[in-house]
Order: C-alpha cells, then sequence, then structure tokens
C-alpha cells in the first residue's frame, strides 16, 4: 500500500517493505496473463471465477481460491491488495495463502507432505505446465 504524505509543497510517497519486494519481484519474472491463468485453472479444476469468488468459506471453495490466487500473485504479479479487491476478501487473506501454499510448493521434506497437500501441489504443477511457466 503507497502512503502519501501531503505538503503544500511537496509529496512523499512511502512504500511498506511488502509492497517494494511485491514490485521487485514483479519486476524479475515473467507476467502471465490472468485470463491465461484462469483458463488453465479451470481446465484442471472445473471452478470458475465467480465460484471462487463467491462469499462463501466452505473448504472446497476456500482451497481452491488460495490456489488460484497464489497462482495470480506469483505468476502473475498481481498484489496482495489489487487481489483482495479482485476476490472481495481482506488482502491479508492472500498473504496467509501464498504463505501457506510456498511451504507446500518447497517443503524441507516432501516426505512429510500430507494426501491433501499433494494433491494442492499437483494441481499448482499440472496448470503452470498447461501455461508453460
Amino acid at each position: 500500500m503507497t502512503r502519501v504524505i501531503s505538503d503544500t509543497r511537496y509529496k512523499i510517497t512511502k512504500m511498506s517493505a511488502q509492497d517494494k519486494e511485491d514490485r521487485m519481484e514483479s519486476l524479475h519474472r515473467s507476467i502471465v496473463p490472468l485470463d491465461t491463468i484462469g483458463a488453465a485453472y479451470h481446465a484442471v479444476t472445473q471452478f470458475t471465477f465467480e465460484q471462487l469468488r463467491a462469499r462463501t468459506n466452505a473448504h472446497r471453495i476456500s482451497r481452491r481460491r488460495q490456489e488460484l490466487a497464489y497462482l495470480y500473485h506469483k505468476d502473475g504479479g498481481v498484489s496482495f491488495m489489487e487481489l483482495g479487491r479482485l476476490f472481495g476478501k481482506h488482502h491479508t487473506t492472500f498473504m496467509y495463502a501464498c504463505d501457506l501454499i510456498d511451504g507446500i510448493m518447497w517443503p524441507g521434506n516432501i516426505s512429510d507432505l500430507t494426501n491433501e497437500q499433494c494433491s494442492r501441489r499437483s494441481t499448482i504443477i499440472i496448470v503452470r505446465a498447461i501455461y508453460g511457466k
């Protein structure tokens, strides 16, 4: 989030550390169009964006929403604030989701993953393979 301190003579813009990290990370990776990510995700899971944007916190929906948000953030360059607006949730929801899925994608020991975590990891790998990431 950008905070602007206003004065009649000048403006000072300060970015939080997380925003700077997000911005730098997005500059150093190739951005995949969100439509491409969404279409690939739908092809694998059969969930539409409208279903994932629903105001429900049902486990099967929220789990898929976390996966799509992770892909939008990591491969699409979408910030956490933008994810919050896109899905109608608070941005910290997606900060948590990305941390959670990063732990699944890059575990210390892959044999420590549960069946559900392996399933989520497989879904993300397959979706990325479809759009060539």
